[in-house]
């Protein structure tokens, strides 16, 4: 059977990578999690923000295997082996992030929160609310995940509005393009949802300039990658009303350190970047099924441009 390599992060948990070792095992492959010698010979790996200079000590390596969508670890590796680099797509992938996009937007919408606060103070405070057809959510890479978010957002009721980089139009959408396109974009969004890849052009895009165009009530959710946001930004918009609430899933900074002051904002909702997170069964097969098309000598799907970094 391939070996591949698995390499993690020190925080994840022992429990979690067995999940994938059993996952792999199904699939008639071996996952190795350590420095053995099956982990230098290796010919595949399946990282997560793997160490630079750890992938260019295996000089047997065929492809490398993301656990996420997002790549941009990698490419933080000066001597990154040149060989395809696959991205995590499982048939639940889209679903999962438009359940947390979804569930994070219609809790903000209903308020949730606020009657949360009024439970806690055994206090009786109905209030009236107007109906998703009222507000308009704009999506901010509107590509596969944002278009599957978008038709679940739509079907309920809201008006749904993406931006993204080329200006390839979307059947049932009002999509802007471009620089040129971003103002107008932000100045409808009463919610403004983050699913960017991380790019040159998009570090730090989501910065006070960008907060500034936005509606004063508006609302972020971001899922994108941590880079894009500028945490101090986000903060002093906040505090200055210029937002009125984020969810924030991804950070620069992994796990967020304890004494970072995101954690404690009272008007940020923060959890730890599991808004989609894969699952071992469905990416042990996405990744058998790419290795025996490797092996007959073919291109497997979802190989990540490198010049386009995603």
């Amino acid at each position: 059977a391939n070996v591949v390599r698995m390499v993690l992060p020190g925080y994840v948990p022992a429990h979690w990578a067995q999940t994938y070792i059993d996952a792999f095992a199904e699939q008639g492959l071996t996952l190795v999690d350590g420095d053995g010698d099956d982990a230098v010979g290796a010919r595949y790996v399946l990282a997560f923000r793997p160490v630079p200079g750890v992938l260019g000590a295996m000089p047997h390596l065929r492809a490398l295997f993301s656990f996420g969508a997002g790549v941009d670890a990698f490419f933080k590796d000066a001597d990154l082996p040149d060989v395809p680099l696959i991205k995590s797509v499982t048939p639940t992938h889209a679903m999962r992030m438009t359940e947390y996009v979804v569930g994070h937007i219609l809790a903000q919408h209903r308020e949730f929160l606020r009657y949360a606060k009024a439970q806690a103070d055994a206090a009786w405070k109905p209030k009236q609310h107007r109906p998703a057809s009222s507000k308009t959510v704009g999506i901010l890479g509107f590509g596969r995940l944002g278009q599957h978010a978008g038709a679940s957002l739509k079907q309920i009721g809201f008006n749904v509005i993406g931006w993204r980089a080329s200006d390839t139009p979307v059947d049932g959408y009002e999509v802007f393009s471009g620089q040129a396109g971003l103002s107008a974009f932000l100045g409808r969004c009463d919610f403004l949802v983050c699913l960017l890849p991380l790019t040159p052009e998009t570090t730090g895009i989501m910065n006070s300039d960008m907060f500034a165009q936005l509606p004063d009530h508006a609302v972020l959710i971001h899922v994108g990658r941590g880079p894009q946001l500028v945490e101090a930004d986000l903060i002093a918009a906040l505090d200055e009303g210029a937002l009125a609430h984020a969810v924030v899933d991804v950070f620069e900074q992994e796990p967020l350190p304890s004494e970072n002051p995101l954690w404690q904002h009272p008007k940020i909702t923060l959890t730890p970047h599991i808004a989609s997170a894969p699952d071992a069964q469905e990416q042990a097969v996405q990744i058998s099924d790419a290795i025996k098309v490797i092996e007959a000598g073919g291109t497997p799907d979802h190989i990540v441009d490198r010049m386009r970094g995603y």
